[in-house]
């Protein structure tokens, strides 16, 4: 259980007594806590998990509240609060998530700067 909502996982015991769960979350960025208990377990024994889910980070945008996608090659952003990456500024690669490179003989003021200077 995360927020009180039901997720079902696949999990999978070793020999060695290990079980691996193999989950997926998708939760608004903060704190939460994951409830484990087995279906049909007559004791009612629980498990919680402190989950932390980081927000988006520069070089990955959001399109949705809960999720965070990267900048692929050719875009850019420095401000994860956007909902799409940017286009390349001219006399500049961009290869990926946050870095913009000014071609040969450019350069920029700053690594938070878009704009490219000759």
């Amino acid at each position: 259980v995360l927020d009180q909502q039901w997720f079902l996982g696949v999990n999978k015991t070793g020999e060695d007594g290990i079980t691996l769960i193999n989950i997926k979350v998708q939760v608004l960025p903060g704190a939460h806590n994951i409830t484990f208990s087995l279906l049909n377990d007559s004791t009612n024994s629980v498990a919680i998990a402190p989950l932390l889910v980081r927000g988006c980070v520069p070089g990955e945008v959001s399109q949705t509240p809960d999720t965070c996608e990267v900048c692929p090659a050719g875009r850019f952003s420095l401000n994860p609060s956007n909902s799409s990456c940017d286009a390349c500024p001219p006399n500049a690669v961009c290869p990926g998530k946050a870095a913009v490179v000014p071609l040969l003989g450019f350069w920029r003021s700053s690594a938070t700067s878009i704009q490219v200077h000759k």
